[in-house]
């Protein structure tokens, strides 16, 4: 018997009772004309219009069976009792907004699955719906059945984006699929994994529930699989007859006993025996782990709070399972009830002729009305003993529903990443010499950055894996050359960035290495190492940088006399990252392929180029303070020999010579002419 088919309300007060009226046509036996559900009876018979409520004797053009049927729009709100009203929907915006028939207004996709699940399987048999003798398909033209609705929006930033889509509120109940499509029922879970485990004879039949998704790390052993489902749907493993049987805790028979049917155990004192353990001790929170549903599915935790409990104590629970916030709190508040409930457990024997009653059915006696038990354990014997434990039907309700929107990063699309390579000496003692630095960033920046390389343009292997964007900029204006080494405290230089910031820093943390930086033209390789200790912001991005050391770490030896307007400035203090090339690699040709490491290094948005080293960490420093002291017979040359590894310490007397050995060339020029060339291993040389 079905409603708008077979019978109808006539007002709301006969729904409220459940006084059926039925559909029929007396005059003309046309009962179809009145079924707002007998699609069939409409599509199979001609149409006589009712004028004034008198049958026309013409019928309508309708040719019967002329036509296939589509359905433009069918769906249902994924809200409890959503199916009492499948069109219903909640929207403070809409004047059409309102509750299903009894609906207590949470959220249930459950529903929504089984409504599409009945309607599609029902129309998808070939019983159900009869082939036309005219176009020789089918009544329901299951090819064009459109389900309301799929949203164009990304999920799950539609509906967690609310500052882009306001509407995004709506989804909690709403019609929408997105998101909700994937979902697994609970017996489709259940009977897979069975299936995993070798397990063949089982039934799934009396589970109900939606599996948003399931985190399978490995394969265990099947009690291992089905144990957290357990634990969130409230179900029960028996077996009965051989058979392996799933039973929701609050879903077997109930069964009324009279006292008069138990039978006296001779190891009874009383025809019931009951227990009741002593309090569990209960952490004053409970927290339970899990994946968050319409989110990025990262792991988040749910807690509740036990009242006049110590509240420092803290149970932590896991599940690998997806959920919304709403249905953790509820797994929680659950466990916590049903913990205290299940404290009292009783013990009683049935004659065989009870045998109906079997694991995970209820219990109540006529005589208290009050209490339900569920069986946990049945023994048999010359009867039946029956082991249950107090239950709480209130304590399966959902939980009142918590606001889950959560704001999602906007998409953003790959980009072409900017990769410079820095050919300097090393910035810290403990970098690689033979290995430049790596500069990358784009606009916008989508994250971690992969660089690959290749000896001869295929097979290219990950080598540098950058999660942080360096700051990039640009100069101003040309600027000339200074003295390198000391700090100039001149007017400096401006330079503006692409993105992040440049700071002032104290002398003491110039003296530690920070604010380091290189000035350069990564097409010639040609750079300059300078560290300065004042950035001040004069534009949007734009800063004049002043107290500036120039031409350290020997670049003072390549750098032009002017850096024209344009150079490229990186700033190197931010833990710069190096490719790992040895010493051999210097001065060959590589090829490289940078871009966002989410893709692959043949994706169309990496940029390639070809670069070889110089291996500047491995060239000596020059000498500085050079001196020379004429006496009678000959010219002294002298020179303070500068270190390139823990050269800057002030506890020695020398520094560490930091190369194989320790030698120099002199050349002398006259009138620009090369006239000798002498070889010495100390720093000094006598001129003849």
């Amino acid at each position: 018997m079905r409603e708008g088919y077979d019978w109808y309300y006539a007002s709301e007060k006969d729904r409220d009772l459940q006084n059926r009226t039925a559909i029929v046509d007396g005059a003309h036996n046309e009962h179809w004309v009145w079924r707002y559900k007998d699609i069939r009876g409409w599509w199979s018979n001609t149409h006589h219009n009712r004028i004034d409520g008198v049958r026309q004797a013409v019928p309508t053009n309708w040719v019967p069976k002329s036509k296939p049927i589509w359905f433009t729009e069918l769906g249902c709100s994924a809200i409890n009792k959503g199916a009492n009203q499948p069109n219903r929907f909640l929207d403070p915006k809409s004047s059409e907004s309102g509750l299903p028939y009894y609906s207590n207004a949470l959220r249930d996709d459950l529903m929504q699955q089984s409504f599409l699940t009945a309607v599609l399987g029902y129309w998808a048999d070939v019983e159900n719906n009869p082939v036309s003798d005219i176009y020789g398909g089918s009544m329901i033209d299951t090819d064009h059945v459109y389900i309301w609705a799929w949203d164009a929006r990304p999920y799950p930033w539609f509906p967690n984006a609310t500052s882009l889509w306001s509407d995004g509120g709506n989804y909690q109940t709403g019609h929408w699929l997105n998101g909700r499509a994937t979902h697994a029922s609970l017996q489709q879970v259940v009977a897979e994994l069975c299936e995993m485990a070798g397990l063949r004879n089982y039934d799934v039949s009396r589970l109900f529930g939606v599996v948003r998704g399931f985190h399978l790390a490995s394969v265990p052993s099947g009690r291992a699989l089905l144990e957290p489902l357990s634990k969130r749907f409230n179900f029960d493993v028996i077996e009965r007859d051989g058979q392996v049987v799933f039973v929701p805790r609050l879903g077997g028979k109930t069964h009324v006993l009279n006292l008069e049917k138990l039978v006296l155990n001779p190891e009874m004192d009383h025809p019931i025996e009951t227990r009741r353990t002593a309090a569990p001790e209960i952490s004053g929170r409970v927290r339970l782990l899990f994946e968050q549903a319409d989110a990025d599915f990262s792991p988040i935790s749910e807690e509740v709070s036990v009242p006049h409990s110590d509240q420092r104590i803290v149970s932590d629970h896991e599940l690998p399972i997806v959920m919304t916030r709403s249905e953790a709190r509820e797994t929680l508040e659950h466990w916590l009830a049903a913990s205290r409930v299940g404290r009292e457990s009783i013990r009683f024997a049935l004659p065989l002729s009870e045998r109906a009653i079997g694991v995970g059915d209820k219990i109540i006696f006529d005589q208290d009305n009050a209490r339900e038990y569920r069986v946990d354990q049945v023994e048999n014997g010359p009867y039946q003993m029956i082991h249950a434990i107090c239950i709480d039907q209130s304590t399966f309700t959902a939980a009142p529903p918590i606001v889950e929107l959560t704001e999602q990063r906007l998409y953003i699309p790959s980009v072409p990443v900017l990769p410079i390579f820095v050919d300097v000496p090393n910035i810290a003692s403990d970098d690689r010499p033979t290995a430049p630095y790596v500069a990358v960033t784009s606009d916008p920046w989508t994250g971690p950055v992969a660089v690959y390389a290749s000896d001869g343009g295929q097979n290219f292997r990950q080598e540098l894996l950058i999660s942080q964007r360096s700051v990039i900029g640009r100069t101003l204006a040309p600027f000339t050359a200074k003295t390198s080494a000391l700090e100039d405290r001149g007017i400096g230089f401006e330079v503006e960035l692409g993105a992040g910031q440049l700071t002032s820093i104290s002398s003491i943390a110039a003296d530690v290495g920070y604010n380091m930086a290189a000035i350069g033209d990564p097409v010639s390789n040609v750079w300059e190492v300078i560290q300065f200790r004042n950035a001040e912001l004069i534009g949007p991005n734009k800063y004049r940088l002043s107290n500036i050391k120039w031409g350290l770490k020997g670049t003072d030896t390549e750098r032009p006399n002017v850096w024209e307007a344009g150079a490229t400035f990186v700033l190197l203090d931010r833990d710069p990252t190096q490719l790992a090339l040895k010493a051999e690699q210097r001065d060959i040709e590589r090829i490289y392929r940078v871009g966002p490491a989410a893709r692959g290094p043949s994706d169309p948005v990496f940029t390639e180029l070809a670069f070889a080293t110089k291996a500047k960490g491995l060239r000596p420093l020059s000498p500085v303070h050079v001196r020379s002291k004429l006496t009678s017979s000959k010219l002294v040359v002298s020179w303070v020999r500068r270190g390139r590894i823990d050269a800057d310490t002030w506890f020695d007397t020398d520094i560490p010579l930091g190369e194989e050995r320790e030698e120099y060339i002199v050349r002398v020029l006259k009138n620009s002419e090369h006239v000798l060339t002498k070889v010495t291993q100390t720093p000094e040389c006598a001129i003849a």
